[in-house]
C-alpha cells in the first residue's frame, strides 16, 4: 500500500448525503485495549459499512494516542505487532467499493506528549491542563502542529485514502487557553505583554482571542498545505473543538473543504446553517447512534436516526452516522437519503430573510464560554421564523459586506459590533428599498465590546440611547393595610408594555394580558400596560418621523420608553427591537407574543410576501431552496429540534443538560398546502416522485400533500428560472 502512485482524486462524496458512516477506533496500550485491537481486521469492519448501507466510510489512521498503521512520525500501536490496520481497511473497503476516509485527531499523540512535554497545554498557573479521559493532548500552537503536518503528509503519501477527517482542532486548548511557554513567548512577541489572566482589562482579553484564532488558522494551513503537497485536491474535512469556533474567528474552515458539527454543543438547525454561513460550502453534521447524554449508552431508534439525517439535509447539510447498533437501521436511513440525494447536492437557499449571525460581534461583545448570549439570540429568531414557515437562511460577516439586493429584509439579532463599512452598506441596502429588522444593542457596542454614546445605526433606526431601563419594576404597593399604616413593596421582576395601532401589533398581541382575574384587576400597573416583559431592555428615545408600535409605560409614569419603532429610510423600512425578543422567546419565556413581534416586525420591514408559503402546524420546520430550474422546499414534521431549548448548557459533571429526549414516532399530518410565486410545468412530492395536483391563480401555484410523514420534498419545475446567485462567501 506504501508509495501509493493513485489516479485522480474523487471529490463528489462531499456533499451527497447519503452513504457515509464512522467509527472511531480510540485504543489506548492496555490489556484490554491490546486484545479488542486484536479482534479488529479490515474486513470485518468493512463488511459492516457495507450492511450499514456505507459508501464513504470514516475510520482511524491514528487515534488519540498511536497510529494504526507503519509511521516513522508518530509511533504505531504496539497491540498491532506487524499488523498495518489501515492498510487493512483499505484493500477490504476497495473490495466493497468504498472509499476509506483517515479519521486524525490533530490535538493529541502519545510518542509527541512523552518526548516533548512542553508541547503539552497549561492553564494560566502553569498547571497541566490533563484531559480528564487520558487523552494525551497537546497544544496544536505550539511545534506540534509541524509534528502533525510531518505525520499527515506521510499518510498521505504512503497509503491510497480518499481524504482527512481531522478531530479536536483547538479542543485542548479553547476552553481555557493554552498558557505553554509556545503561546506565551508568541503573545508576548506579539503584544509587548504577557497574556492575560484573571483581572487583566477587556482589551488585552480581546487581543488574546485574536491571537488564539490566528494560531487556529495557521495550525490548519499547516495541514491543509504539507497535505497538498503531496496529494493536491485530497479532501478535508474539519472536526472542530466544542469551544473554539464560539469563542475564536472560524477563518481557519477556509483550509478546509467541510466543517463537521456535532450537535451536542448547540442547535443542531441553527448550528448547521451558521456553518453552511461562515464557511460557504456544505456543511456534516455528526450523528452517534446511541444516546449521547447523561449515562444512556443506548442505541437510537430508527425514527431518532430518520429525524436527526433529515434535519441534517432540511438545513442545508450532510450526515455522517456512526457504526455503533444495529447495521439494518443505518441501511435503511442511507436508502431514505439516497431517495432524496439529487435534490440536495447543489442546493441553494432562496433568498428572502437574512438572520446575521457575526463572529466579531460575538467575540467582541459576548466571550463567554459556549458564547450562549450570540447563540441563545439567533436561536430565538431562528426558531420564530421555522414556526411561522418563513424562509430564511444565516448570512455571515462576509456575506454581510457581499450582494444584500436579492434579500427583502435583513434582521440583524442583537448585533453589538457593526464596523463602518458594514454601517454604510446597510444604510444604501435600506435606502434602495430593503427592509431591515434591528435588536437590542445592535451597532451600540465598539470593537472592544464597549456601549458606546449612540447607536452607529442611529440614523437609520431613527432612535437615540439613553441608558438601560431596570431589571424590577416598582409599582404602588398592594398588599399591606391601611388602618394600620403597613404597605408592602411591590417589585415586580418584570416590565409591562403598552401598544398602539400599528400593522405589527396584531390581535394576538392585543389581548395578550398580565392580568388574573378580570380586566379591572391590575395589581397596581397603569390600565394600558398590561403585557408582561422579563428580557434586558435599553432606554431610547425616538426621533421625528419615527413611529411607536410598543412602549415600556410602567416604571416612569408618563414616559414611554419604546420597545418597538419602525420608520421609513429612503425606499426602505426600518424595526428597531429595543431588547433582545430573541434570546428572550428561547430562553424559558417562550411566550407567543414575542415571536409575534419578531414575526410581524420581519414582514413589515420586507413589504413583500414571501415567495413560498406553507400552511401547517407550527411545529413543521419549512426550508427552501433552489436548484437551478427547480425550486425545492424541505417540509420536516419533528417537533424535537426546536420544541426544546437549545442544547449548549453543561454541567459540571461533564454531561448536557436537556438532552434525554429520544423520538420514537412521528404523528402524520394531512392536508398541509405550500404556495409558491410563479406557474411551474409540475410539482412532484419526495420521496415517491409522485407528481401533485397543482392550482394556479394570481401569479401563484398551490399544491396540498396527501400526507407528510417525518420529511417530505416539494419539488418544482419551472422552465426558465434563473440559476441561484453565487454565494457571497470566499471558498
Amino acid at each position: 500500500m506504501k508509495k501509493n502512485r493513485a489516479s485522480s482524486i474523487d471529490a463528489s462524496w462531499l456533499t451527497r448525503p447519503e452513504g457515509r458512516v464512522f467509527n472511531n477506533l480510540t485504543i489506548a496500550d492496555t490489556a484490554a485495549g491490546r486484545a479488542e485491537l486484536a479482534l479488529i481486521t479490515g474486513e470485518k469492519f468493512m463488511a459492516t459499512a457495507a450492511k450499514a448501507g456505507g459508501k464513504t466510510v470514516f475510520a482511524d489512521a491514528k487515534n488519540q494516542h498511536y497510529a494504526l498503521h507503519e509511521t516513522t512520525v508518530s509511533e504505531k500501536h504496539p497491540g498491532l505487532g506487524k499488523r498495518d490496520l489501515v492498510a487493512e481497511l483499505i484493500q477490504a473497503s476497495k473490495k466493497r467499493g468504498l472509499r476509506f476516509v483517515a479519521y486524525v485527531p490533530v490535538d493529541c499523540d502519545m510518542r509527541a506528549w512523552r518526548e516533548h512535554p512542553e508541547w503539552r497545554p497549561r492553564r494560566a498557573d502553569g498547571s497541566s491542563l490533563v484531559d480528564r479521559v487520558g487523552f494525551p493532548r497537546l497544544c496544536e500552537n505550539s511545534p506540534f502542529k509541524d509534528f502533525m503536518a510531518a505525520y499527515c503528509a506521510e499518510l498521505a503519501a504512503n497509503y491510497e485514502i480518499a481524504g482527512f477527517w481531522f478531530d479536536g482542532l483547538g479542543l485542548a486548548s479553547a476552553p481555557e487557553f493554552c498558557y505553554c511557554d509556545s503561546c506565551a513567548r508568541g503573545f508576548q512577541e506579539l503584544h509587548g505583554q504577557p497574556p492575560p489572566q484573571k483581572g487583566a482589562p477587556a482589551e488585552s482579553w480581546a487581543l488574546w482571542r485574536k491571537y488564539r484564532a490566528a494560531g487556529l488558522r495557521g495550525t490548519m494551513k499547516s495541514l491543509r498545505d504539507a497535505i497538498r503537497r503531496v496529494k493536491p485536491g485530497l479532501p478535508l474535512i474539519t472536526g472542530i473543538g466544542s469551544g473554539n469556533w464560539q469563542n475564536t474567528s472560524t477563518d481557519f474552515l477556509d483550509y478546509s473543504d467541510m466543517a463537521e458539527h456535532e450537535n451536542a454543543w448547540s442547535w443542531a438547525p441553527a448550528s448547521m446553517q451558521i456553518l453552511r454561513a461562515v464557511h460557504g460550502k456544505t456543511p456534516e453534521y455528526y450523528i452517534p447512534t446511541f444516546q449521547y447524554g447523561p449515562s444512556y449508552p443506548l442505541t437510537l431508534p430508527l425514527e431518532e436516526l430518520r429525524a436527526k439525517a433529515f434535519t441534517a439535509i432540511a438545513n442545508g447539510s450532510v450526515p455522517t452516522f456512526t457504526m455503533k447498533g444495529r447495521p439494518e437501521l443505518l441501511r435503511t436511513v442511507n436508502r431514505e437519503l439516497a431517495a432524496r440525494s439529487a435534490y440536495c447536492v447543489g442546493a441553494e437557499e432562496l433568498p428572502y430573510c437574512g438572520i446575521v449571525f457575526s463572529e466579531r460581534s460575538m467575540n467582541a461583545c459576548d466571550p463567554a464560554p459556549f458564547a450562549e448570549p450570540s447563540h441563545f439570540t439567533t436561536y430565538g429568531v431562528l426558531r420564530a421564523l421555522f414556526e411561522e414557515k418563513i424562509p430564511e437562511q444565516y448570512l455571515s460577516d462576509r456575506q454581510l459586506n457581499g450582494d444584500l439586493s436579492r434579500f427583502a429584509v435583513i434582521v440583524l439579532p442583537d448585533i453589538g459590533y457593526l464596523p463602518e463599512e458594514t454601517a454604510e452598506k446597510l444604510r444604501k441596502y435600506v435606502a434602495a428599498g430593503g427592509g431591515l429588522v434591528a435588536m437590542h444593542r445592535t451597532s451600540l457596542m465598539d470593537g472592544k465590546g464597549a456601549p458606546m454614546a449612540n447607536f452607529l445605526l442611529a440614523d437609520l433606526f431613527g432612535v437615540d440611547f439613553a441608558g438601560e431601563l431596570p431589571e424590577t419594576t416598582e409599582l404602588p404597593p398592594w398588599f399591606g393595610d391601611l388602618r394600620d399604616g403597613t404597605e408592602y413593596p411591590n417589585s415586580q421582576k418584570m416590565k409591562f408594555l403598552a401598544t398602539a395601532r400599528h400593522p405589527i401589533v396584531d390581535e394576538l398581541i392585543r389581548t395578550a394580558h398580565s392580568i388574573e382575574v378580570m380586566p379591572e384587576f391590575l395589581r397596581g400597573t397603569p390600565a394600558d400596560c398590561r403585557l408582561p416583559f422579563m428580557a434586558p431592555m435599553l432606554k431610547v428615545s425616538a426621533r421625528p418621523g419615527t413611529d411607536l408600535a410598543m412602549w415600556e409605560g410602567a416604571q416612569e409614569p408618563g414616559k414611554k420608553w419604546p420597545l418597538v419603532t419602525t420608520r421609513r429610510f429612503g425606499k426602505g423600512r426600518v424595526a428597531y427591537l429595543a431588547a433582545d425578543l430573541g434570546r428572550a422567546y428561547v430562553d424559558h419565556h417562550t411566550f407567543p407574543y414575542q415571536r409575534r413581534i419578531i414575526t410581524n416586525a420581519v414582514r413589515f420591514a420586507a413589504r413583500q410576501r414571501a415567495p413560498v408559503s406553507v400552511e401547517a402546524p407550527l411545529h413543521v420546520q419549512m426550508t427552501a431552496f433552489t436548484q437551478g430550474e427547480r425550486q425545492i422546499i424541505h417540509l420536516l414534521n419533528d417537533a424535537h429540534p426546536h420544541g426544546l431549548p437549545p442544547l449548549t448548557k453543561q454541567t459540571w459533571n461533564g454531561y448536557y443538560t436537556n438532552f434525554s429526549r429520544v423520538h420514537e414516532e412521528t404523528v402524520p399530518l394531512y392536508g398541509v398546502k405550500v404556495t409558491l410565486d410563479g406557474k411551474f410545468r409540475s410539482v412532484r412530492y419526495v420521496p415517491g416522485e409522485a407528481k401533485l395536483p397543482m392550482t394556479y391563480a394570481a401569479g401563484k401555484t398551490t399544491v396540498i400533500l396527501p400526507r407528510l410523514d417525518l420529511h417530505g420534498m416539494v419539488v418544482a419545475e419551472k422552465a426558465g428560472l434563473p440559476r441561484p446567485p453565487e454565494r457571497t462567501t470566499r471558498h
